[in-house]
């Protein structure tokens, strides 16, 4: 009879436990918990690297602002723990709060004000502080990141480039329901029905990418997709065209040709929703 196999996932709770780490290679994913099917793909990609994997789960109350869903954010540790088991995470961090906070150091990132962070003020200072003190105490070869959160990455591989940290980053494309809705643990707010609706907004992100390549860059194609999202009643915060290094917005073209982001931030009802397309031309 064949025995059956079960994996151990080691808890770290303390910056004291992590000091074991220090000699073996690591790959890092950080998240804030609520794990879905984009956050394994992460760690299966961290596996790829032949390091032994650490995930950590922390709701980093920096990166919220007033009146956002810090303390509504979900919370399920125990199916989160199941779910790293199936995919054979080596170590699980769960910080202390006061812990992880005491001392840390206030970064400000050049990307702050662009995109996001215009209506989200902080925000990716609050992302690039806690990942600064994490990078310093799970000192890790390797972090992995989605590009979902495409913004995050530029704040990320600067903050890493700004503190000369021995870390390579690594994104992977961005994990999709099969209507092509970007995977999030916000989605999770959703109804059904909001959910179909919210899977437009990727549909209209490839729209838009095609009529680029077809007719150029034209600020009213970009608005007639504007509108037609406004019409499905979701609500635009930004939907444009950027320049994928430095996250300005670009300009009317019939011929682009460069690394570019076609990004947007909308919400259906209360909740947030963010999704791109990163390509060349």
């Amino acid at each position: 009879m064949k025995r059956a196999y079960f994996f151990r996932l080691k808890i770290i709770k303390s910056n004291k436990e992590l000091e074991a780490l220090n000699s073996k290679k690591l790959a890092f994913v950080p998240t804030m918990g609520n794990l879905h099917t984009g956050h394994l793909k992460l760690v299966s990609e961290a596996k790829k690297l032949e390091y032994e994997v650490i995930v950590s789960i922390f709701v980093n109350p920096l990166q919220f602002g007033k009146d956002e869903d810090f303390d509504s954010y979900p919370k399920t540790l125990k199916e989160d723990k199941l779910k790293l088991i199936s995919k054979e995470c080596d170590y699980l961090f769960l910080p202390k709060s006061e812990e992880l906070l005491n001392g840390i150091h206030q970064e400000t990132s050049k990307y702050n004000n662009f995109l996001c962070g215009i209506d989200r003020p902080e925000h990716f200072n609050g992302v690039a502080s806690i990942i600064r003190k994490f990078l310093e105490i799970i000192q890790p070869n390797s972090i992995i990141m989605g590009e979902k959160d495409f913004q995050q990455t530029l704040v990320i591989k600067e903050l890493i480039i700004k503190h000369n940290f021995k870390c390579k980053l690594i994104t992977i494309p961005t994990a999709r329901e099969n209507s092509g809705l970007a995977m999030s643990s916000r989605n999770n707010y959703l109804t059904e029905n909001e959910k179909m609706q919210a899977a437009k907004i990727y549909s209209t992100l490839v729209d838009t990418k095609n009529l680029i390549f077809k007719n150029g860059f034209k600020r009213k194609d970009l608005k007639n997709k504007i509108n037609y999202l406004k019409k499905n009643n979701i609500n635009v915060i930004y939907f444009d065209l950027f320049d994928a290094e430095s996250l300005e917005s670009i300009n009317e073209s019939p011929r682009l040709k460069g690394n570019f982001v076609l990004a947007t931030a909308a919400k259906i009802g209360n909740t947030r929703l963010i999704d791109n397309i990163v390509f060349s031309i």
